[in-house]
């Protein structure tokens, strides 16, 4: 059982690391950046387009992870029983059986 919260704690590591690369850019980046062109930068556009991509996947990482290790305590220390009702609950709500 303890693979699952490391497996939750995994997915917060690899989404922690794709937004900060959202965040972080080289020299080289920030000087195409900065540059001025006649019809505005395409270079931006499509660095921001790129950013926004991978900052999707890793807040869909991070929640994946938060949601996982929610999951892991449910199962261990509240215990199977109050999970499975939950979860009876959840179905019931969102209609599947």
């Amino acid at each position: 059982m303890f693979w699952i919260l490391v497996f939750g704690l995994s997915l917060n590591l690899i989404g922690s690391i794709l937004l900060s690369k959202t965040v972080i850019k080289s020299d080289n980046e920030i000087s195409c950046f900065s540059a001025t062109l006649w019809d505005g930068n395409p270079e931006v556009v499509r660095s921001l387009k790129k950013d926004r991509k991978i900052g999707k996947v890793g807040l869909s990482f991070l929640i994946s992870g938060f949601a996982i290790q929610l999951i892991y305590v449910l199962i261990t220390e509240i215990g199977i029983g109050w999970a499975k009702v939950i979860g009876e609950f959840l179905g019931r709500i969102w209609g599947s059986e």
